[in-house]
Order: structure tokens, then sequence, then C-alpha cells
């Protein structure tokens, strides 16, 4: 192919970004301040890449938490940074451009991680990836990238601690990959880069205030996301070590609390209670799954079960099979509580109530924790402010099931045999 010119007048970050892969990295996270031009160098870093790639029909993405995102964010780049392209073939409706060689670059949205699945790919860029399922990235796109060698960019805003958190720093059983020789990267403030003048960093900081100035200006990790739901608890829990490693005590029944999806997940937290105590030993979360691969996964298992708590739409009879989930479960040998839930706001009070004198075991309640961690309210652009909606997403189903959990201790003050004991049991909430 003739040498084609791109539009783009390249910023230093932009350009140690681009050399970074240029150079053969394949795992790389971008930390950049607001305006810094992230979304431009990512578009123009996958065209430079299909063009150069030599193999075959190469195939490299963009995928940001919704479609509708990905659309916004980056088609109007896309299509504006290839028009120089001879040749190159526009798919409105896949989002997705293709050139004479073969390689193709689309945009995609997490929100429908099936249509991710069984590809192969060249290079994937992440972006807001605190927003994305952590196992989009573990279970369907580094396969995608693995047989051929491809490279990963991961990037986004600090926001907390969720999984982007996470992947940046480890934890106490991975290292993150600021200390991972096998990763690059790149944390960039507005202080350093000199992209915004100081003048309009000083407004900024007045209008905004500062940890949000702290958070999107200058890369701050320790700034709870203003939209969390469970952000302060957890950090409180964090501070006071209270998600460490927690043995399971044999002699205490396991009690579980389920969110039952129907074409969708369902998370089950696992947690033993001893006086005022509530110690969440393990979760699990699967998708697509019938009732029976949940109920051999407790066999599996192999605890001393106490109760099993869901919501009120497990007691709902399926116009199909004319029956209820719970009384389903009972055929398989699972007797469901079933919890009231009530009030929406309500719920979310006695979560974090319960939350604050939790326990929780740092390995077998990771994927729980990373999704309290990530579950937030609406947030309404119009209005400048967050509603006392939920997003529904990845998040939203760990976190329903704590909520049911919390609901069921909560009703331990109205029924003192809740969980098989007398109400003088339990602490007070």
């Amino acid at each position: 192919m003739a040498e084609v010119v791109i539009p783009y007048r390249r910023r230093a970050v932009q350009r140690e970004f681009h050399a970074a892969i240029a150079g053969g990295a394949k795992h790389v996270v971008l930390v950049w301040h607001r305006r810094a031009g992230k979304t431009v160098a990512l578009v123009n870093e996958l065209i430079r890449s299909a063009l150069a790639c030599p193999k075959p029909n190469a195939r490299f993405v963009y995928v940001a938490p919704y479609l509708k995102q990905a659309k916004t964010l980056a088609w109007d780049y896309l299509r504006q940074y290839t028009e120089p392209v001879p040749g190159r073939e526009i798919n409105a409706s896949e989002l997705s451009v293709e050139f004479p060689n073969g390689a193709r670059v689309r945009l995609f949205g997490a929100d429908n991680p099936d249509a991710l699945r069984g590809i192969y790919l060249d290079g994937v860029v992440l972006d807001e990836f605190g927003q994305i399922p952590r196992l989009l990235r573990l279970e369907v796109l580094l396969p995608a990238l693995a047989d051929r060698g491809g490279w990963e960019v991961v990037c986004g805003t600090p926001k907390g601690r969720n999984q982007f958190y996470y992947l940046f720093h480890g934890d106490d059983d991975t290292v993150g990959a600021v200390n991972d020789p096998a990763w690059v990267t790149f944390v960039r403030k507005a202080s350093e880069t000199g992209i915004l003048p100081r003048a309009t960093l000083d407004h900024l900081l007045k209008q905004m205030g500062p940890e949000l100035y702290a958070q999107e200006l200058e890369c701050a990790w320790n700034v709870a996301d203003r939209g969390s739901f469970f952000g302060k608890q957890l950090e409180e829990a964090r501070a006071q070590r209270r998600i460490t490693r927690v043995p399971l005590d044999k002699g205490l029944p396991v009690h579980t609390a389920w969110d039952l999806g129907i074409g969708d997940a369902t998370s089950i937290w696992f947690v033993q209670k001893l006086g005022p105590e509530v110690r969440a030993v393990d979760f699990y979360e699967a998708e697509g799954e019938p009732l029976e691969h949940y109920v051999k996964m407790l066999a599996g298992r192999g605890y001393l079960y106490g109760k099993h708590f869901v919501p009120h739409d497990a007691d709902h009879r399926s116009l199909q099979t004319g029956k209820t989930l719970v009384e389903m479960a009972s055929r398989l040998g699972v007797k469901m509580t079933v919890v009231p839930i009530g009030d929406f706001n309500a719920g979310i009070e006695a979560a974090r109530q319960v939350m604050g004198r939790a326990w929780f075991d740092a390995e077998k309640c990771k994927a729980g924790l990373s999704a309290l961690d990530a579950y937030r309210k609406v947030y309404n652009a119009r209005m400048d402010e967050h509603t006392s909606d939920p997003v529904h997403d990845w998040a939203s189903h760990a976190s329903d099931a704590w909520r049911t959990f919390a609901m069921a201790e909560l009703g331990n003050k109205l029924s003192p045999h809740m969980f098989g004991g007398k109400r003088t049991q339990f602490a007070k909430m």
C-alpha cells in the first residue's frame, strides 16, 4: 500500500504511547488526565496498527463499557482519521472500517460480550476499564489475542478501588501492572504534561473542588467514585483490614444469599455469622446456567449449609413451567428462604450497615468485591448529578445478592427464626 498520511499531530504523551506499541509492547496501561488526547491516540493506534499489520485479515477493536458510549467517543474519530486511506470501506451499522489490506477496526460495547466471543484479535483497546467486567478481559479478550500474539491497551480514569485499580496496583495475591515487567504503564498528570495552561488548571480546581480535580486531572486513585453505592464502606473495611483471609469456621453454618438471573448472571454470597460478625467466606457467579448447575456447585463446596436466601421474585411462577424457582430448588434438595426486599433505598442502607461489620475473604470473594466496588448510581449528564437509581450492568448482580443478605439480616429484627436462632444472637442494626 502506498504511504498514507493521517492528519494527526501527536503530542508528547501520545508519541511515547505509540512508540511503546511500535516497539513490541503487548500489555499497556494508560492513566492520563482529562483532555490529554487519550481517545484520539487510541483510535489512531488502532488505525496505524491495522495498516501496518503484515498478518492476513488483521482485526483490531476498541471496547467501551457500552456500545452507545463507544460510538459517542470513538466513531467520529475513526471515520475522520481514516478518510485519507484510499479504498477504505465504512460499515456504519457495525461501527467498523475495513482497509484494502483486509485489516479491520471495529468498535464494541462491553454490554454485549457475546458479540466478542469466538473472534481472533491482533490488538484491543479497553477504554474506561473500571466499568468493564473483569472477566470479559480474562475469559474472552486475552484468549482472542493469544494465537496471533496481539497487544492490549487498558486505560481509564481512576475511580476508587475497582478492577482498574487492582489491575494497576495488584493486591495481596497478584502483581499489579505497575510492578510487572510484562506491562508498560503511563501515568500522566495535568500538572506534569503542560497540555492545559496553569490558569486553566487553577480555574478547574476552583470549579471542581479538590477531590474531583485530583481524580480527573491528577490521576488520584484514593478518591472514591462519587456515584458509588458502597465506596465509603469498602474503604473503611480496607482501612480496618476487614478484607483479608477469612478462614471457614467448620462449626458454623454457611448461609447463602442469591441474585437469580433469568437469562442473566446469577450471583451467590456465602456468609457465616458469629455474634455481631458477618463473615463473607466465598462468592460464586455464573451466567446462562440452569438451576441444576448451582445445586451441583453448592454440593461441591462441601459446606455445612444454613439458610439459602433468595429475593422475592424467586417465588413467582414461571409461565413456561408453572413452577416457582423455590419449588424447583426444593425438588433438587435445596430449601430456599424468600426475602421480602422491599424499598430499594432501604435495601441499600441495610447493605451498607451490614457491610460495616462484615469481613470479606480477599481471594475467594475477589469477584464479588470488585462488583461491590463498581456498583454505582446512574449519572444524569443534563443535570450533572447522580440519580438514586442503580446502573444495571455486570456489577449489579453481586450487589443485589448482597442486598438480599442484608435484608435477611435486617429481617432478623422482625423474625427471630430467620437464621434459625434467637433474636438476641445477632447484633442490632
